[in-house]
């Protein structure tokens, strides 16, 4: 639809002005617009050619915090995995109406003052509350995680990096062909350093670990050969009817063209499907208890990767009552 210089793309319902999502482009950028993907009434999405990288947005309309639950966790879920199937090489951008109530807590007067409509504020501002005090906690109390540097990373490569991305930051503010150009062999130069520098760090340590194998320093021998290894090896082997290992590439052809004539042809059971008899409804589940919420908490494993929120499990196990009762 186009409405003066916008062209609008847009998702809503069959009848009626009830939800809907969209994105209203310029003209100008209409030749910007690589994808829109209409996929609910309460989710779309559009992807833009844009340099060094495309830009995918996601427009959604939550469903509020009167709306039923498994709406929601289906809502959320959708999300996800729309989110998910976007390339990494993508920058991802989710915004719309997140149905977000910004009640009149303490904590939000320096922001919004006390003229807030809600007086409370709902769950998706409560987690979002929980998560950041726990990130600050712990950065006020434990610093800012240290990047570990490999240590083949030397001022010939941090030089290399620095020229890579200031010809990159030329690039993108000069657009011409000369500027590209620059850049490409910026980005050719820094590789070739970076490999050149990481062989060479991996030559000393080969000769490093021959000399302790030579002079008979088989602890530091083996610690080096543990933290280096690579090797990983991937046997695609496939079993006869006797259990042996079959190598051959036709051998295995042929076992699995015996394997799927036995399994297609073999007779169909009198009664494929079995018959209930006795059909009952659901038995009725009781809300989830504080008790259940700190079992699941106090089984969450320890020295796991966080997830997209950057918490990891401990903080939450070892965060006291009060957090455990806020997630509650």
């Amino acid at each position: 639809m186009k409405i003066n210089d916008y062209i609008v793309y847009y998702k809503g319902m069959d009848y009626g002005h009830h939800f809907g999502t969209g994105f209203a482009v310029h003209k100008n950028y209409e030749s910007c617009v690589r994808e829109f993907n209409p996929i609910s009434e309460r989710i779309c999405m559009t992807r833009l050619r844009t340099k060094p990288k495309e830009i995918c947005l996601i427009n959604i309309h939550v469903p509020t915090e009167n709306s039923d639950g498994v709406d929601k966790d289906e809502f959320y879920e959708e999300v996800t995995r729309i989110y998910d199937r976007v390339p990494e090489n993508v920058i991802k951008i989710v915004l719309g109406d997140a149905s977000v109530k910004i009640g009149k807590e303490l904590m939000f007067v320096p922001t919004i003052g006390l003229e807030s409509v809600h007086e409370e504020s709902n769950d998706n501002v409560n987690w979002s509350t929980i998560k950041k005090t726990i990130l600050e906690a712990t950065h006020s109390t434990l610093g800012e995680p240290k990047k570990r540097e490999n240590k083949w990373f030397n001022s010939d490569c941090r030089k290399a990096v620095q020229k890579r991305s200031e010809a990159r930051h030329r690039y993108l503010q000069l657009k011409i062909p000369l500027s590209e150009e620059k850049y490409e062999e910026e980005r050719r130069a820094c590789k070739r350093v970076m490999q050149r520098e990481k062989r060479n760090y991996m030559n000393e340590l080969l000769r490093e670990t021959e000399q302790d194998r030579s002079q008979g320093n088989i602890r530091n021998f083996f610690v080096k050969i543990k933290k280096y290894k690579q090797f990983y090896p991937n046997l695609k082997a496939v079993k006869d009817i006797d259990d042996n290992i079959l190598i051959d590439p036709i051998e295995k052809v042929t076992r699995w063209k015996n394997y799927f004539e036995e399994l297609l042809n073999s007779e169909v059971p009198v009664r494929p499907v079995p018959a209930w008899i006795d059909h009952r409804a659901e038995q009725e589940v009781n809300d989830v208890s504080m008790q259940e919420v700190k079992t699941a908490i106090n089984n969450l494993k320890n020295w796991k990767a966080p997830g997209t929120d950057g918490i990891p499990a401990e903080l939450i196990k070892y965060g006291g009552e009060a957090l455990h009762q806020a997630i509650y």
